[in-house]
């Protein structure tokens, strides 16, 4: 039992080491990607400076990283690990 929660939670860090890797590659590319447009840069001035809001920006807490762990760890438990003990035999 205690190999399949090892590699559940091998399997969980590995989903998520892929999906920051990911955003940050996205990331990346849009910004290399970007072309401002010049021209209407000024038409949108206005609005801008109208719509700020001001508070706390709403982040992940500990709960929701908790509840991805436990998402990717049932996960595996629950499809990978039986796929994989079906091919071994």
């Amino acid at each position: 039992m205690g190999k399949i929660i090892r590699n559940a939670l091998l399997f969980t860090a590995g989903i998520h080491v892929l999906f920051f890797a990911y955003q940050i590659l996205h990331g990346m590319y849009l910004t290399y990607t970007y072309v401002p447009d010049i021209v209407d840069a000024y038409s949108s001035a206005g609005a801008m400076g109208q719509k700020v809001s001001f508070g706390r920006q709403p982040a992940f807490s500990g709960w929701d990283y908790l509840w991805t762990v436990l998402g990717g760890m049932v996960l595996y438990m629950a499809v990978v690990h039986p796929l994989l003990n079906r091919r071994r035999k």
